[in-house]
């Protein structure tokens, strides 16, 4: 309210029956105008608003279509990613020196292609302080899709790094920033990154996590539109019966999978997925099964009949089929080109353990026992060192553990200093608002005492003014008169009991009998017992004093 109007309030005089009921209605009046005003100046911000809105709007999509990062060279380099990778980090490469005078939006978006374009060339990642930046960033600004990339990106840095726990974890994370909801969500991203933790947990040998992203992987392949995709999670289901030793599974899994392969015209993948069944069937004794697919094999996922050093396992295949079918001479070649300087380890210990059957077979005691030999030790290193990576994923474990139970630990110390703030701020609210209540109803008690003082007084100065003219026409011979009077003296020093008693409390001086108000009260008292005596006029006026001020 304004000054004026408090004003106006305060120096009203009204009657006092209806002061209380006409002063709440000239406050709910005001109110009422008051707030009738600040309505009609919301009302005429509100007829503003659409401009507003709108230019808010126009000023929101600039800085969107601005805001990304992209500039037209990051677009044609993000184009090329999928089919030429090296192509695109090269061109990203080419920019690395401009890239620094950039705004932090391009340059995040910079350093965020350029990690995208290295692990789809298989560059691997040494230090995880740029992909943690790039994800710091990008949890404040960006699309769920750019925190989605981010938060992968990061996960294959860790894996990298050898650090699977950690690179679960920000796979994980990375799922969680993904909007399934979105027409515009990368389901392909969500794809690549599902098949990614499948691989993890399969290095870890985890079975039937390993299955479920797998799953994972095969639902959002299909969301999609990737087919080949789709049909090579599918086909990685037998990994998981390889895990847990099933081995009719395992050709039955990759049976289906060929037949998928060969429907949507993927003739290569349709031969590669046949491959590691040939051992199985060999083992078996299914040797016409395993001549069937070694063609296919041979035919489709080779080059021209050129072995890769990684489908070098061929050459063990094709050694153990020709030493079930006794042509020997064949075998030995097939095994011992995997002798070759560039093979792997289990490639060569593959070699002498093909040698050392064939050996084994032809009962040449003195090579069976050297190759023996060299199987046992070749297969002891590649043990070794399996152990050591073992021991070192073990470490990588343990690590990440304890730090997560030192964030556990950080975490349940500051929520209990939280919980002691919020206990703090509590009990001192509810104190406060106890302090507030109890003094509110001792001013409650106080006004009601004054009100009843108040009344006291009223009361009490109407019987004085009774009193006074009740001993005006006063008749000394009427019984019932003197009885009047008596009844209200009687009735006066019953307010002034009252009044006492409210004084002492509320600590304020009013009306009290006098000492020669008491003594006309006994005077009156005594002429009460008898009628018929003569009075004074000293003494009329002695009953005039019954209840005076002080």
């Amino acid at each position: 309210m304004k000054t004026h109007e408090v004003i106006i309030i305060n120096e009203c005089r009204l009657p006092r029956g209806g002061t209380r009921f006409t002063y709440s209605v000239l406050q709910t009046f005001l109110r009422i105008s008051f707030v009738s005003k600040v309505f009609r100046t919301f009302a005429a911000y509100m007829r503003r608003l659409p401009h507003i809105l709108l230019c808010l709007w126009a000023l929101c999509m600039l800085i969107g279509c601005a805001g990304d990062g992209y500039t037209p060279a990051l677009r044609t380099a993000d184009s090329l990613m999928n089919d030429s990778p090296s192509v695109a980090l090269a061109m990203l490469d080419s920019l690395k020196g401009e890239a620094q005078g950039w705004s932090k939006a391009r340059r995040m978006r910079y350093h965020l292609l350029t990690m995208k374009a290295q692990n789809k060339a298989y560059v691997d990642f040494t230090s995880d302080s740029l992909a943690k930046e790039v994800v710091e960033y990008y949890d404040n600004h960006g699309t769920a899709n750019d925190r989605l990339l981010a938060h992968y990106l990061l996960g294959c840095v860790y894996r990298d790094l050898g650090e699977a726990p950690r690179a679960l974890e920000s796979y994980h994370n990375a799922s969680d920033c993904a909007d399934t909801t979105s027409a515009d969500c990368d389901y392909r991203q969500l794809m690549v990154l599902h098949s990614q933790m499948a691989s993890l947990f399969y290095e870890q040998l985890l079975p039937y996590e390993y299955m479920e992203e797998l799953k994972e992987q095969y639902k959002y392949a299909l969301l999609a539109k990737d087919t080949l995709s789709a049909i090579n999670a599918i086909e990685n289901k037998a990994g998981y019966y390889t895990l847990i030793d099933m081995p009719d599974s395992i050709i039955q899994i990759r049976e289906m999978a060929n037949k998928l392969y060969n429907k949507h015209q993927f003739k290569k993948e349709a031969a590669l997925s046949v491959g590691p069944i040939i051992n199985i069937l060999i083992d078996k004794g299914d040797f016409e099964k395993a001549k069937l697919y070694l063609g296919i094999y041979e035919s489709e996922a080779l080059n021209n009949g050129k072995v890769e050093d990684n489908k070098a396992v061929y050459y063990y295949f094709k050694g153990k089929y020709y030493l079930s079918i006794n042509k020997t001479d064949s075998a030995q070649i097939m095994f011992r080109r995997l002798f070759q300087s560039r093979m792997s380890p289990n490639q060569i210990e593959a070699g002498y353990l093909g040698l050392f059957m064939l050996y084994e077979q032809s009962n040449q005691k003195d090579s069976l026992v050297k190759y023996a030999r060299l199987s046992y030790e070749m297969n002891k290193k590649i043990y070794l060192k399996a152990s050591s990576s073992n021991l070192q994923k073990m470490q990588s474990l343990y690590n990440y553990t304890r730090s997560q139970q030192l964030a556990q630990q950080m975490s349940d110390k500051a929520h209990r200093h939280q919980l002691m703030l919020y206990i703090v701020v509590f009990s001192t609210i509810l104190i406060l608002f106890l302090i507030g209540a109890a003094w509110w109803k001792k001013q409650e008690n106080h006004n009601q005492l004054k009100r009843l003082y108040e009344d006291g007084k009223e009361k009490l100065r109407k019987a004085k003014e009774d009193l006074e003219i009740m001993e005006s026409s006063l008749n000394e011979n009427n019984a019932e008169h003197v009885l009047l009077l008596e009844k209200k003296n009687l009735e006066i020093l019953s307010y002034q009991e009252q009044i006492n008693t409210l004084e002492a409390r509320l600590n304020v001086n009013s009306v009290s009998v006098t000492k020669k108000g008491i003594d006309g009260y006994s005077y009156l008292s005594a002429c009460s017992g008898n009628s018929d005596s003569a009075k004074t006029t000293d003494d009329k006026k002695g009953l005039g004093t019954i209840a005076t001020y002080d």
